[in-house]
Protein backbone atom coordinates (compact mmCIF):
# COMPACT_ATOMS: atom_id res chain seq x y z
CA UNK A 1 0.00 0.00 0.00
CA UNK A 2 1.48 3.32 -1.02
CA UNK A 3 1.32 6.46 1.08
CA UNK A 4 0.49 9.07 -1.50
CA UNK A 5 -0.54 12.44 -0.14
CA UNK A 6 -2.02 15.32 -2.03
CA UNK A 7 0.00 18.44 -1.13
CA UNK A 8 -2.92 20.73 -1.92
CA UNK A 9 -4.91 18.98 0.83
CA UNK A 10 -2.26 19.90 3.43
CA UNK A 11 -0.77 23.21 2.32
CA UNK A 12 -1.95 26.49 0.87
CA UNK A 13 0.25 29.34 -0.36
CA UNK A 14 -0.83 32.89 -1.03
CA UNK A 15 1.18 35.95 -2.02
CA UNK A 16 -0.83 38.96 -0.82
CA UNK A 17 1.97 41.53 -1.12
CA UNK A 18 4.06 41.62 -4.27
CA UNK A 19 6.64 44.28 -5.18
CA UNK A 20 5.87 46.49 -2.18
CA UNK A 21 7.96 49.66 -2.58
CA UNK A 22 6.49 52.01 0.04
CA UNK A 23 5.97 51.94 3.78
CA UNK A 24 2.52 50.66 4.72
CA UNK A 25 0.28 47.77 5.62
CA UNK A 26 0.14 44.49 3.80
CA UNK A 27 -3.02 42.62 2.85
CA UNK A 28 -4.74 40.49 5.50
CA UNK A 29 -4.62 36.71 4.99
CA UNK A 30 -7.44 34.49 6.24
CA UNK A 31 -5.74 31.70 8.24
CA UNK A 32 -8.96 30.06 9.46
CA UNK A 33 -8.75 26.27 9.34
CA UNK A 34 -4.96 25.92 9.47
CA UNK A 35 -2.71 25.20 12.44
CA UNK A 36 0.69 26.51 11.26
CA UNK A 37 2.10 29.15 8.91
CA UNK A 38 5.47 29.97 7.43
CA UNK A 39 5.82 33.54 6.22
CA UNK A 40 8.62 34.37 3.78
CA UNK A 41 9.49 37.98 2.94
CA UNK A 42 12.03 38.79 0.23
CA UNK A 43 13.53 42.01 -1.13
CA UNK A 44 16.61 43.43 -2.78
CA UNK A 45 17.91 46.50 -0.94
CA UNK A 46 20.73 48.08 -2.89
CA UNK A 47 21.72 51.68 -2.31
CA UNK A 48 21.31 51.80 1.46
CA UNK A 49 17.62 50.88 1.67
CA UNK A 50 16.24 48.80 4.57
CA UNK A 51 12.92 46.96 4.96
CA UNK A 52 11.58 46.39 8.49
CA UNK A 53 8.72 43.88 8.78
CA UNK A 54 6.17 43.44 11.58
CA UNK A 55 3.49 40.75 11.93
CA UNK A 56 -0.02 41.88 12.87
CA UNK A 57 -3.29 40.03 13.61
CA UNK A 58 -7.01 40.79 13.48
CA UNK A 59 -10.30 39.08 14.26
CA UNK A 60 -12.21 41.06 11.59
CA UNK A 61 -9.56 41.94 8.92
CA UNK A 62 -10.08 45.64 9.74
CA UNK A 63 -8.50 46.44 13.10
CA UNK A 64 -5.01 44.95 13.48
CA UNK A 65 -2.70 44.70 16.50
CA UNK A 66 1.02 43.94 16.54
CA UNK A 67 2.10 40.35 17.23
CA UNK A 68 5.84 41.00 16.93
CA UNK A 69 8.76 42.02 14.76
CA UNK A 70 9.71 39.59 12.00
CA UNK A 71 12.99 41.35 11.25
CA UNK A 72 14.74 43.85 9.01
CA UNK A 73 16.24 43.27 5.59
CA UNK A 74 19.54 45.18 5.83
CA UNK A 75 20.94 47.60 3.29
CA UNK A 76 22.82 46.46 0.17
CA UNK A 77 21.38 42.96 -0.02
CA UNK A 78 20.52 41.10 -3.20
CA UNK A 79 17.50 38.80 -2.87
CA UNK A 80 17.50 38.67 0.94
CA UNK A 81 14.83 36.63 2.77
CA UNK A 82 13.24 36.74 6.22
CA UNK A 83 11.11 33.88 7.54
CA UNK A 84 8.68 33.57 10.45
CA UNK A 85 7.04 30.40 11.74
CA UNK A 86 3.62 31.05 13.31
CA UNK A 87 1.49 28.78 15.51
CA UNK A 88 -1.97 29.71 14.21
CA UNK A 89 -3.72 28.07 17.17
CA UNK A 90 -2.55 31.07 19.23
CA UNK A 91 -3.32 33.78 16.68
CA UNK A 92 -6.39 35.63 15.42
CA UNK A 93 -8.02 34.63 12.12
CA UNK A 94 -6.29 37.25 9.93
CA UNK A 95 -2.57 37.98 9.69
CA UNK A 96 -0.68 40.61 7.71
CA UNK A 97 2.81 42.05 7.39
CA UNK A 98 3.45 45.78 7.73
CA UNK A 99 6.48 47.33 6.07
CA UNK A 100 8.71 50.25 6.99
CA UNK A 101 10.83 50.93 3.93
CA UNK A 102 13.68 53.42 4.27
CA UNK A 103 15.19 54.34 0.91
CA UNK A 104 14.49 52.88 -2.52
CA UNK A 105 13.84 49.13 -2.77
CA UNK A 106 15.39 47.64 -5.91
CA UNK A 107 12.91 44.83 -6.61
CA UNK A 108 10.21 45.51 -4.01
CA UNK A 109 9.32 43.51 -0.92
CA UNK A 110 7.30 40.33 -1.41
CA UNK A 111 5.46 38.31 1.24
CA UNK A 112 4.29 34.72 0.82
CA UNK A 113 2.16 32.98 3.45
CA UNK A 114 2.40 29.17 3.48
CA UNK A 115 -0.47 27.72 5.53
CA UNK A 116 -0.11 24.11 6.76
CA UNK A 117 -2.00 21.33 8.52
CA UNK A 118 -5.65 22.16 7.96
CA UNK A 119 -7.90 21.33 10.89
CA UNK A 120 -10.59 20.06 8.53
CA UNK A 121 -10.11 18.76 4.99
CA UNK A 122 -10.57 20.21 2.52
CA UNK A 123 -10.11 23.84 3.44
CA UNK A 124 -11.36 26.31 0.87
CA UNK A 125 -9.65 29.67 0.50
CA UNK A 126 -10.96 32.51 -1.60
CA UNK A 127 -8.71 35.36 -0.52
CA UNK A 128 -5.62 34.90 -2.63
CA UNK A 129 -3.80 33.21 -5.45
CA UNK A 130 -2.82 29.57 -5.06
CA UNK A 131 0.73 28.57 -6.02
CA UNK A 132 1.49 24.84 -5.85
Amino acid sequence: MSRIHTPSDHAFATAPDMDKTTTGDGTGVNCLGYSNALITITASTSGGCTVACVLEESVDNNTFTTVGTIGTIPASQSKYALTASVNLKKRAQYLRVTYTIAGAVTDGANAVFHLFNPVQLPVVQTNGTVYL
